[in-house]
């Protein structure tokens, strides 16, 4: 009889560590109160099935490792899933029967109550402590397993311990620390799957949520994600370019740009493989799923066998960098034709002796109106020089008769335009002054009627109407002359844009509207252009009514 226990003990360490294993499929939802249940129930099972390969110590006296199992299971299961156990592996052994079966009861409440209690006095995850704290933990739990022996009835109890001391003490606390130590194990391993799949879903709704359109491929060959700024942009998604060569055909679809495409991509790539550096950024023009052209710059990055594409929208910049060069060829042309009357006509006046002073005072008047151009050019510039560093434009606002500031810009262009048709619609009630910088409002009037003007067949009318409503006044500028599309409605406030580019196109730089905008916005108002093609254009703006009497 005394030479058994030591072989039997083993089996069954062996079983419940085998058994053990199976630890890993129950970490799911943990905080969850009926997965508590079910891996309560687990344990319960694996507890029953111990004690179903127990060493027989005597008739209704077995061994077996259910101490091992409910003592590990109260550290890392829990109060919930340990209570289970307990009650299954409990009543079980009441089941077996024998004068030891409320002894083994004892054994089982003091192996999962030790359990509870030592995870919480120690008030940290079972995980994370070391083997010699799982070997302490098991001496104490089969100390108090032996004790329970003296339940058993005399001389039994002594009997029992003289022959299951030492086996136990031995064998049991060592199976402790494995049982711990795997299930340790198992428990760090979920959390670090855990946190890699929370990590991969933080970088995923980063990925998702980036600004900038992003590609990711696999092995060169198929594309895997796409985040929805890539489609939003470019019209794609996924299941239109599962890979990479399914992407060339539509987004390159001129076969000759493809295939120089090719030839610089491969260049840069086998630069990047020779000099051990990232691919260089590549410029390219994306045809997107509606048709339109986009300049993007595409950036490359490796990550294992996952390539990250970023194509960088810079069809703005390009559109940008193309205005600033027309605007630098148009200002040319618009500085120089002043420049060259007023070289011109001043030379007259320096060599010319016998020109009369009639004739003097009519080049002299010419030299003045060209210098009065250059003049509007030179602010229209410093105006926008304002504009673009961010700074309002300065106004020096005093009490106006706004009505009368639109009046003498209207009679102006009566006096210069006589083929030209300029009604005005005012309230008869006046808005009295209100405060504004009228040489500001002249320049925004100007530009609005010489727009009107210059776009606008000769005896077409040109009407300027003026209302009150919700604290503002609104003044709308309407012609009936070759009006816009509504790409270029939305340009229209754009620096240096120009509805019309070419050689023929009517005099001007481009900066305008997007002055004006900024001399209304300066004065708290609002602008806004409605236009159709072939029908006219319509120019509202808003200032508010803050009469000079309040201040």
């Amino acid at each position: 009889m005394t030479d058994l226990p030591f072989i039997g003990l083993i089996n069954n360490a062996a079983l419940l560590l085998a058994l053990g294993v199976m630890y890993g499929l129950l970490q799911h939802r943990a905080d969850d109160l009926q997965w508590q249940v079910v891996r309560g129930i687990f344990f319960g099972l694996i507890g029953i099935g111990v004690m179903m390969n127990p060493w027989h110590f005597s008739p209704g006296v077995i061994f077996d490792t259910r101490s091992i199992l409910l003592s590990v299971g109260g550290l890392f299961l829990g109060t919930v899933s340990t209570l289970i156990a307990l009650v299954m592996t409990g009543a079980f052994r009441l089941y077996l029967g024998g004068e030891g079966a409320l002894t083994g009861v004892c054994v089982l409440v003091i192996s999962g109550v030790l359990g509870l209690l030592w995870a919480r006095v120690r008030r940290q995850p079972a995980y994370r402590f070391g083997s010699w704290e799982f070997y302490l933990f098991g001496i104490t739990v089969h100390v108090g397993m032996l004790l329970c022996m003296l339940t058993l009835p005399a001389p039994t109890n002594w009997v029992v311990l003289r022959n299951i001391s030492l086996p136990v003490l031995l064998i049991f606390p060592v199976g402790t620390v494995l049982l711990a130590k795997l299930l340790a194990g198992k428990e760090q391993q979920f959390l670090d799957r855990m946190a890699l799949d929370n990590s991969e879903q933080q970088l995923q709704r980063l990925v998702e949520v980036c600004p900038v359109p992003l590609v990711i491929t696999q092995e060169n060959r198929d594309i895997v994600f796409v985040n929805s700024k890539f489609t939003e942009l470019f019209g794609y998604t996924l299941d239109d370019i599962p890979t990479v060569e399914a992407w060339w055909p539509l987004a390159y679809p001129d076969a000759a740009y493809r295939e120089e495409l090719r030839q610089r991509w491969n260049a840069a790539a086998a630069k990047a493989i020779e000099t051990q550096t990232e691919i260089e950024p590549q410029r390219a023009r994306v045809t997107c799923r509606d048709g339109s052209v986009r300049e993007v710059v595409g950036m490359f990055s490796s990550i294992g066998e996952k390539d990250i594409v970023l194509l960088n929208d810079v069809t703005r910049e390009r559109e940008l960098d193309r205005m600033k060069s027309e605007f630098i060829a148009t200002a040319a042309h618009e500085l120089r034709t002043p420049l060259t009357s007023i070289m011109g006509f001043t030379e007259m006046l320096l060599n010319d002796r016998e020109l009369d002073q009639p004739q003097r005072d009519e080049l002299l008047a010419i030299v003045y109106q060209k210098a009065e151009a250059l003049e509007t050019i030179v602010n229209d510039l410093l105006d926008l020089g304002r504009v673009e560093s961010g700074r309002v434009i300065h106004l020096q606002k005093t009490p106006s008769d706004l009505c009368a500031l639109i009046v003498s810009a209207i009679e102006a262009y009566r006096q210069e335009f006589r083929d030209r048709r300029f009604d005005l619609d005012w309230p008869e009630s006046t808005f009295g002054e209100i405060l504004l910088d009228p040489v500001k409002i002249g320049q925004v009037m100007e530009n609005l009627l010489s727009n009107a003007v210059k776009f606008s067949p000769a005896g077409s009318p040109v009407r300027v109407g003026g209302s009150m409503g919700d604290g503002e006044i609104k003044i709308v500028v309407q012609d009936v002359g070759i009006g816009m599309n509504p790409e270029q409605v939305a340009h229209v406030f754009d620096k240096f844009y120009r509805a019309d580019g070419s050689h023929t196109a009517v005099p001007g730089l481009g900066l305008g509207m997007a002055i004006a905008k900024g001399i209304v916005e300066a004065h708290g108002g609002r602008i806004q252009v409605e236009s159709k093609k072939g029908a006219g254009t319509t120019v509202t703006f808003t200032l508010p009514a803050v009469s000079a009497a309040t201040l």
